[in-house]
């Protein structure tokens, strides 16, 4: 994407930050209303739903023609990816053995740093695999390993992602999270 908006589109290296901001911003209201659903709506359908709508995330990317409009659809882009994000912490959560939740999550962050670089330095390999069309087959690329992200969803055990959050686990009749075996607060 840096390379993308500073060689082909001629903008500034501050686009590019500005871009990845208002990307990230663009999260927190699809992570508020994941906060609402997760205590409504089983997490499988959360990781079905927010998987679907991630796929097509980095489509707009393709059309792009000017820094500015980079900017403007850093907004969609990253609403586009807030529900499958959370649902993706919200799984690694439930998989984790009780009392070991911070650790897990710093794993976790330590890998989505990792793979954040190594996507970067594959990347930039497909970017450059073309002069004139390397940073589309990056966004092929990349809407192509969210995809392969869907038949995953299938090898998650039922009983882990059947219930809301708070809701005690269907498959073995453990309590929430919370301790209550009612979901009861």
């Amino acid at each position: 994407m840096q390379f993308y908006l500073s060689n082909q589109l001629h903008a500034s290296d501050a686009v590019y930050s500005y871009y990845n901001g208002i990307f990230a911003a663009g999260f927190i209201p699809t992570f508020m209303l994941y906060g609402v659903l997760c205590k409504k709506v089983p997490l499988s359908k959360l990781l079905w739903w927010g998987t679907i709508i991630a796929v097509p995330q980095m489509l707009p990317l393709a059309f792009i023609h000017s820094g500015e409009l980079a900017l403007l659809l850093a907004v969609p882009i990253g609403l586009m990816g807030g529900i499958a994000t959370a649902s993706y912490f919200d799984l690694a959560i439930r998989s984790c053995p009780p009392g070991l939740q911070g650790t897990l999550m710093m794993l976790v962050e330590g890998v989505l740093a990792l793979s954040g670089r190594g996507g970067d330095v594959l990347g930039a390999k497909i970017y450059n695999s073309s002069p004139t069309h390397g940073f589309l087959y990056c966004v092929i690329a990349t809407t192509l390993v969210y995809a392969l992200i869907l038949p995953l969803i299938l090898l998650v055990p039922k009983g882990l992602i059947a219930t809301a959050d708070g809701q005690p686990s269907r498959a073995t009749g453990a309590p929430a999270a919370d301790g209550n075996i009612d979901g009861s607060s």
